[in-house]
């Protein structure tokens, strides 16, 4: 039973990220996302691991940035095809 009752909350978890395909679209978003770059002190030749890269927003320009960017996508397959490129 606990095995059924963690799986229907880890898809809730992933259901609600799913659903939130506008969130790049947001001031603040790209605010804190800017920030958060500034912050970064990324060179061509870093290996970078982003966990949980969500829609892409910060990997997008780490892999500029950076040589290698290593992305886990937290979400489904459907967000995980914008990171790439």
């Amino acid at each position: 039973m606990l095995n059924n009752t963690n799986d229907r909350y880890k898809q809730q978890v992933a259901d609600y990220f799913n659903a939130r395909t506008n969130y790049d679209r947001i001031e603040l978003t790209n605010r804190r996302a800017n920030s958060f770059l500034k912050l970064l002190p990324l060179k061509k030749g870093y290996e970078v691991l982003d966990i949980a890269t969500g829609t892409g927003l910060i990997a997008k320009e780490i892999k500029v940035k950076s040589s290698e960017l290593i992305s886990l996508p937290f979400c489904s397959s459907k967000h995980k095809r914008k990171l790439i490129g």
